[in-house]
């Protein structure tokens, strides 16, 4: 419960420095993946983030398919959440000041695992 209402006041803050707008989006272009076998590399890792501002309904857009995420928003960050049954998390944070972000995926199989961390920054009407 208590994580519910630091939710509301973190998407108060977000939605009272954004323009009363109903739908709010951020557009991320990440340059540079790092992985821990393969050190770092550029990158061209497109994410589109877009919620509602009157339900939090979020959505996360790639080349790679559509789905739904947790939208955690902070007076200085706004973070965006995606956990599956298999204990596998992808979470983007976008600093709101520069719009500086980070992507970081941990996928895990039965017999195998990934970890990618992407790089980049983010524009749009959520910052």
């Amino acid at each position: 419960m208590r994580y519910l209402a630091l939710l509301a006041t973190g998407l108060s803050s977000v939605l009272a420095t954004s323009a009363s707008a109903d739908s709010l989006e951020l557009v991320c272009d990440f340059t540079q993946v790092c992985t821990p076998s393969e050190g770092c590399a550029q990158a061209e890792e497109v994410l589109k983030y877009s919620f509602d501002s009157d339900t939090f309904d979020a959505i996360a857009r790639s080349d790679k398919g559509e789905f739904e995420v947790d939208v955690l928003p902070g007076d200085f960050a706004i973070s965006f959440l995606k956990f599956s049954m298999s204990g596998s998390t992808q979470i983007t944070t976008v600093n709101r000041t520069d719009g500086t972000a980070a992507h970081a995926r941990q996928v895990v199989f039965e017999n195998s695992s990934s970890f990618r961390n992407y790089y980049g920054t983010c524009e749009g009407s959520a910052l």
